[in-house]
């Protein structure tokens, strides 16, 4: 998709990713209505620039019949399923979309989504740093923060198609998927989380499942090999699955992805390791970071990045703030 050409496009929400959408929808062609239940200055100042870009605001309420009359229907992350606004959407039959979905369908490039509980951001920002290594153009954004990157709508704005799309991917923004479909997915591990939102941790895990949704012969699986809940996720998913892991043992009859060998990082994507320097060579801090790590090789590995640059990038890889960071350092001890 191309162009939406007069298309009616209602955004549900506008904070930064509903705003995106709206922008992207408005430089696609599309008329769009955009609606918010905040009146606060910042959400009237946002919805001021959409209007002087073309676009239909309404602050302070979300009208049906304005939101249920287009043709595609983007709803932010933060607006919960069980919201007036959704319910009643849902029982008049109306489907919505999130905005990494409707972003995707204006992407030129292949995509590489980094979901799971916990390490996203770091694996993401990682895996484009490995990239970038390689002398790659890398896209990188999503469920990234702004400290790191856009919303994927602003990546779609790129005239420019990347070399890679980076995109991390929330269980609320998988939630509302349709033809979202990463060449690599990457799930880092799964534990309960989000239970002020879902109503059970099975709920939590089949919205991290719609990464899968449409996955064929060609897609790539990054998983890890320790965690039996992503194990169980993607069995019987099409596509080569990849493992990474700090055991040198591996899954049996599975290819292997990154691993260590003692304390040597090694990467093995088609039977002939390669090693990737010490764990004590990389810049990144504990063993939840060596996981990442080894997540993000494989990944990079998968995208055509070389041992080299992999290495080269690992040992200048920066922690990102309050994650762990090395702050001092006295009598050698950090």
């Amino acid at each position: 998709m191309n162009t939406l050409k007069g298309e009616k496009v209602a955004v549900v929400g506008l904070a930064a990713s509903g705003r995106a959408a709206a922008q992207l929808a408005l430089e696609k062609g599309g008329k769009v209505h955009v609606s918010d239940l905040r009146t606060d200055a910042a959400t009237h100042a946002r919805g001021a620039e959409l209007r002087a870009l073309g676009a239909e605001v309404d602050l302070g309420e979300h009208p049906l019949d304005r939101i249920a009359d287009a043709a595609t229907v983007v709803v932010s992350p933060g607006i919960r399923p069980d919201t007036p606004v959704l319910s009643e959407l849902a029982e008049r039959g109306v489907r919505w979309i999130s905005e990494p979905e409707f972003a995707f369908r204006f992407f030129h490039g292949p995509l590489i989504a980094v979901t799971g509980t916990n390490g996203k951001t770091t694996t993401a920002v990682l895996l484009a740093h490995l990239l970038e290594e390689d002398g790659l153009d890398v896209a990188l954004g999503g469920n990234i923060g702004a400290a790191f990157g856009p919303p994927a709508s602003e990546l779609a704005l790129r005239e420019d198609g990347p070399a890679w799309y980076v995109v991390e991917m929330s269980s609320f923004q998988l939630a509302a998927i349709d033809r979202f479909k990463p060449d690599i997915g990457v799930v880092t591990n799964l534990a309960p989380d989000h239970l002020d939102w879902y109503p059970s941790v099975e709920s939590y895990y089949a919205d991290k499942a719609n990464v899968f949704r449409n996955a064929d012969d060609d897609s790539c699986w990054v998983l890890n090999e320790g965690d039996s809940a992503v194990a169980d996720l993607a069995e019987g998913i099409p596509g080569r699955h990849f493992y990474f892991g700090r055991s040198s043992s591996g899954r049996p009859g599975a290819p292997r992805g990154a691993h260590c060998d003692g304390d040597v990082l090694t990467l093995d994507l088609s039977g002939a390791p390669e090693p990737l320097g010490h764990a004590e060579d990389i810049a990144l801090l504990g063993a939840h970071n060596l996981e990442n790590a080894l997540a993000a090789s494989t990944a990079a590995g998968l995208a055509g990045a070389s041992p080299e640059s992999i290495r080269r990038g690992l040992s200048t890889a920066k922690a990102l703030p309050h994650r762990t960071e090395n702050v001092a350092e006295a009598d050698g001890v950090r």
